[in-house]
């Protein structure tokens, strides 16, 4: 009897052996891909959905590490002095970018791509967006749009059907003054005033033309040219009708400024910002505590006149060291399932360059889709853009313009003691010779 219950209890231990074994480990890491960005909330978590997707699909042989930094630039520098720059940066402006892919052979510089990166498509991206991942380098190829904005719009409260876009300047600025004036905000630590520039940019672009506008872009129109001043008078006036009064812009975060829209009584009716801030609408509520959605509850039109090229923004991927998971990341990145999952996230505004999506369900599936659509078909199909100035700039002009901004607002009679600073700090820059790069690009490719 005693042999019997040994013989079955070593059978139901053979029985239970494996169910009680330990589960397959997975393959080693092979290789590690730090990728230093500035990317939080939504856009993070996008990001990490689309890294563990990339490493699913090449079997865990590769491991993205993200660094996070809201001191981007700073930090990518000092990496790159120490001899240390990251596998891969997420950049917003393209001339910091510009300076690595310049930079001698003897340091830490851009690795050149290869020229399809997506081979879905023939032709997956505009001359626009084709001459940006260049960096303005016509016979090479550098950057991965991760994601892109579209500036010069204005966002209004909707009620009831889409009101009828302006015209003209003059147009637009009667629009505010009759519905209740303009949302404004200046703060954005660390880079609080970056707001106006944007205003600053568009009235340039509006008044003289692409092709001035890329001489300011690029350093070569001095800040106390006439046409520069006359950007920022114009935009005095928009600071003269604001509701709250100037000062109170530079104690507003530019996030918040757009909900004066939506308050009972309104405390503003127009806000100029990009793409980006309809998320920041969508977490307003109804009264019945239901989300605000595009297209019902508001919408956006484009600063006028009708056919002018509008202004964009985006974060650009580049790569510092050539390793095999570095180029696969890339890679994965400019795919069309990369850009799904970055853009997949129903409640963001994110946008690809990438034509395929431009009126896919990937835009109709957000709420408030058809606005995104529309969004995405200009940043997408248009060849009519320009990038953000300020974006373009080198970083010491770049902080300079925002600075200047916040002064201007808090005392708008020192503009010509304004303007001369700037042109001071731009004169340095310029050289000879250049001590910080300018980008080589700012309109649609000639």
């Amino acid at each position: 009897m005693m042999r019997t219950y040994r013989w079955l209890f070593a059978t139901i231990l053979a029985l239970l052996a494996p169910a009680c074994a330990a589960p397959e480990a997975p393959p080693p890491v092979q290789e590690r891909i730090t990728v230093l960005a500035s990317w939080t909330g939504r856009e993070r978590a996008q990001f990490d959905a689309m890294t563990k997707e990339f490493e699913r699909a090449h079997g865990f042989r590769f491991r993205v590490d993200y660094q996070g930094t809201r001191a981007l630039e700073q930090v990518l520098l000092a990496d790159v002095q120490k001899g240390a720059p990251p596998d891969i940066a997420i950049v917003p402006s393209p001339a910091e970018l510009q300076r690595y892919a310049d930079a001698p052979l003897n340091q830490p510089r851009l690795v050149e791509l290869p020229e399809a990166y997506d081979n879905e498509s023939p032709q997956p991206y505009s001359r626009f967006w084709e001459w940006v991942q260049r960096l303005g380098k016509p016979e090479q190829r550098f950057a991965v749009v991760a994601k892109a904005d579209l500036k010069s719009i204005v966002w209004y409260q909707r009620d009831g059907a889409p009101i009828r876009p302006p015209e003209s300047w003059d147009d637009m600025l009667a629009l505010a003054r009759a519905s209740g004036g303009w949302c404004l905000g200046m703060g954005a630590p660390p880079l609080s005033g970056w707001p106006g520039t944007d205003w600053i940019e568009d009235i340039l672009l509006e008044k003289y033309g692409p092709a001035d506008y890329a001489e300011f872009a690029q350093g070569r129109m001095h800040w106390t040219d006439e046409r520069v001043k006359s950007a920022w008078q114009a935009w005095g006036e928009v600071l003269a009708g604001s509701r709250a009064g100037a000062p109170a812009a530079l104690l507003t975060d530019f996030g918040d400024a757009g909900r004066g829209m939506f308050e009972r009584p309104q405390r503003c009716s127009l806000d100029h910002g990009a793409s980006f801030l309809k998320t920041e609408y969508q977490a307003q509520t109804r009264p019945d505590g239901s989300s605000l959605v595009a297209g019902e509850d508001f919408d956006y039109f484009r600063v006028p006149p009708e056919g002018r090229p509008s202004i964009v923004s985006a974060d650009l991927a580049v790569m510092f060291k050539g390793t095999d998971g570095a180029k696969a990341f890339m890679q994965f990145l400019a795919s069309t399932e990369g850009q799904s999952i970055l853009a997949g996230d129903r409640g963001s505004s994110v946008y690809s360059i990438n034509k395929n999506f431009r009126d896919s369900g990937l835009y109709a599936g957000r709420p408030g889709g058809v606005v995104d659509q529309r969004i995405a078909r200009e940043i997408s199909e248009a060849d009519r853009l320009c990038f953000d100035a300020s974006d373009l700039m080198p970083a010491t002009m770049r902080s300079a313009f925002y600075r200047a901004v916040l002064e201007y607002v808090r005392e708008p009679a020192r503009l010509d003691e304004i303007l001369k600073r700037l042109e001071a700090v731009r004169a340095q820059l310029a050289g000879p010779p250049p001590t910080e790069a300018w980008a080589s690009f700012a309109c649609v490719a000639p």
